[in-house]
């Protein structure tokens, strides 16, 4: 009789806790699927080496039921994160930073480059990420090489381009040097006229021209001269112009590198106090708050699409469309914390 009345004093089991047990559940089923996916792999590539050449097809299709794209993930799967033997504990992956993931996500960071994956996983906290999420954070690593590729090649065009102007300036002050001193020399230097017998008026005549002569020959070159200062100058504008669009190419990059520091740090601190506000509501017993915890992580998972269609539309360059769902979101956010904002002031004050 007792122990029937401990069972009736029991709390009642709610449909949000019952929730809150399928979904994680759901998380460890997924972190064993990717351990047995690797040892599918495995058998695919081993049985793949016994056929017959042109049988592989028919057989993963009429034998185990696969497509051969996911005959293929499946062997690069193990490829790359199965251990080279099979251990006796089951399966498991060669990382297990790698093996605490769904096997959907551990497909996608196959985008990656083996030496990188683990310490990306343990960077952005690929765990506690949904897929939609993982995804954006590839997609932003890609654009980060891409914009540090662009740079570094508008980096080398400019340095070229700067050396180019800097050695046009130099034989530009190698010219002007030049015409400076021939136009000082033939300025000072007297008129000869090159006649040995000649009467008083052939002489002057014989003058005149070569006076005119050298008065033409001081007015091309004081025009070549103008002209090669004048480049001169151009290229020391060039010059100065590169060297300040270089400045701020570095600071831009240096910008750029700071703005994704603190975005990746505000992310880390994010998601670790949703995790933090996660356990708190699981860890709850009152009706309510539990329940709240599935809106919490349903809501949590509706946004990561919202960011997901975000990213599809900035990778598809509509940036139209973008801005004006990036609008609704914003207005939505902002009505949600209006309506926060009284529940928060209440708490304040009740402290």
């Amino acid at each position: 009789m007792s122990e029937l009345s401990t069972t009736n004093t029991q709390p009642a089991r709610t449909v949000e806790a019952v929730t809150l047990e399928i979904q994680t559940l759901q998380r460890q089923a997924q972190q064993l699927l990717l351990g047995y996916a690797i040892e599918i792999g495995r058998r695919l590539v081993e049985v793949k080496a016994m056929l017959p050449h042109g049988q592989w097809g028919t057989y993963i299709k009429e034998q185990v039921g696969y497509s051969q794209s996911t005959a293929n993930n499946l062997m690069r799967i193990f490829e790359e994160y199965g251990t080279a033997q099979q251990s006796i504990f089951g399966p498991e992956a060669n990382s297990q930073a790698i093996g605490n993931l769904s096997y959907t996500k551990a497909l996608r960071l196959l985008a990656l480059p083996a030496d990188e994956r683990e310490a990306f996983v343990e960077e952005h906290q690929v765990e506690d990420m949904s897929t939609r999420e993982l995804e954006a954070a590839i997609r932003e690593r890609d654009d980060a090489l891409r914009q540090a590729e662009e740079d570094r090649a508008e980096r080398e065009a400019a340095e070229q381009a700067r050396a180019k102007i800097a050695e046009d300036m130099r034989l530009a002050n190698e010219r002007v040097a030049q015409l400076s001193q021939e136009l000082e020399e033939l300025r000072s230097r007297p008129v000869e006229v090159a006649v040995q017998h000649a009467e008083e008026e052939e002489l002057d005549q014989a003058r005149r021209e070569a006076a005119a002569d050298a008065r033409a020959r001081v007015e091309a070159l004081e025009k070549e001269l103008a002209a090669a200062r004048k480049q001169q100058s151009d290229l020391l504008n060039q010059h100065q112009e590169m060297d300040q669009k270089l400045k701020e190419a570095r600071q831009e990059r240096r910008d750029a590198m700071d703005a994704q520091k603190a975005a990746r740090e505000e992310l880390k601190q994010t998601r670790e106090a949703l995790e933090r506000a996660r356990k708190e509501l699981r860890a709850s017993g009152n009706k309510e708050i539990t329940q709240f915890g599935v809106y919490f992580e349903a809501c949590q998972e509706d946004f990561s699409r919202m960011m997901g269609i975000l990213h599809k539309l900035k990778a598809g360059g509509d940036d139209e469309g973008r801005a004006k769902l990036t609008a609704a979101g914003g207005a939505l956010l902002g009505a949600m914390e209006k309506q926060l904002a009284p529940f928060r002031e209440e708490g304040a004050a009740s402290c």
